[in-house]
């Protein structure tokens, strides 16, 4: 098991991005770049960010990255939707004061600068933040779901280019998760499915879920099946770091809370391959603090998982950590 573990963190100081949470991430793989775009700053709370920051993952140092076009406004829980290695659609997020937002941008990324253009959109969801977006390339449509805006949302939705504009599609759903925001997810598009974890329910007590989903993004209509509950999944929280490995069909949980106020412990994976799903606690070597609200990616030259960001009620973080399975 020594070849598994945490690999020594990269921390930096003023040349690099402030601690933030919830920023929007970009992998350029072939240029061995992560592109860093907004967020919310620490100094003070929730200050708006929409700065952009290139980390070079072989030297392990950060520059500057220019960005052009309909730069959106500061915040953050943008999510990310890749359409390929070089560009990616942004929607939601929350901004001044944590209002949310029904905002769609593509970002162009290729050339380690970010493009933004805006889309107008048809029939677009309600504002939200800290929900669930991603393309299904198969279909060539997009998948939204959940987050919060007035209150936790359990809605669905698919969106289509037509000659520029977004239209949106809101779907019903007899069998789904529970309204929810701030949890993990990944698109495992070699199969076909979004998968869900956890989530906080409420919003003057976080409620955390403890339960996991599939959504077949293949059938039609989209069915989510519930594949483990309580005993069988990580205790519940929200906004922690996360990261797939669409290789292995691998979500990676780290941190993390369940109480607004304490970090979870436990860096957990679960095995998303169709009917062979299965959580796991990884007790690795070299664990970087705990931390809630920070990021992750998947690096897929050198298969590696990195987590960063984040706070606790203590500290906050300006760091990358890889992990080597």
């Amino acid at each position: 098991m020594d070849q598994h573990r945490w690999l020594p963190s990269v921390t930096w100081g003023p040349e690099g991005p402030e601690a933030r949470e919830h920023a929007a991430v970009f992998v350029l793989a072939d240029a061995r770049k992560v592109l860093v775009f907004g967020g919310s700053g620490y100094a003070p709370y929730l200050d708006p960010l929409n700065d952009a920051w290139s980390f070079d993952l072989e030297s392990g140092t950060w520059s500057t990255a220019a960005m052009k076009g309909d730069i959106p406004g500061g915040g953050g829980s943008r999510k990310v939707a890749a359409v390929s290695a070089r560009a990616a659609f942004l929607f939601g997020g929350y901004g001044f004061r944590s209002t949310p937002n029904a905002e769609l941008f593509r970002v162009d990324f290729g050339d380690g600068s970010l493009t933004f253009t805006r889309v107008p959109q048809a029939n677009p969801p309600p504002a939200r933040s800290l929900h669930g977006f991603v393309y299904d390339d198969q279909a060539d449509r997009f998948v939204l779901f959940g987050g919060v805006g007035l209150a936790p949302l359990d809605d669905l939705w698919t969106m289509k280019l037509d000659g520029g504009t977004a239209v949106w599609t809101q779907h019903s759903q007899a069998v789904g998760p529970s309204p929810r925001y701030g949890f993990f997810y990944c698109n495992d598009a070699r199969r076909g499915r979004l998968l869900l974890f956890s989530g906080a329910q409420g919003t003057t007590s976080i409620d955390a879920a403890r339960d996991t989903w599939a959504l077949d993004l293949r059938s039609e209509p989209m069915t989510w099946a519930l594949l483990s509950e309580g005993v069988s999944s990580p205790p519940g929280r929200r906004n922690g770091c996360m990261a797939f490995d669409p290789d292995e069909s691998r979500l990676f949980v780290f941190g993390g809370t369940a109480d607004g106020r304490s970090t979870e412990p436990g860096l957990f994976v679960l095995d998303a391959r169709p009917g062979q799903e299965a959580w796991s606690l990884l007790k690795l070597d070299g664990e970087p603090p705990l931390r809630s609200s920070g990021m992750g990616f998947y690096d897929p030259a050198t298969r590696l998982i990195y987590m960063g960001f984040g706070n606790t009620t203590r500290e906050v973080f300006r760091d990358w950590t890889a992990i080597r399975y």
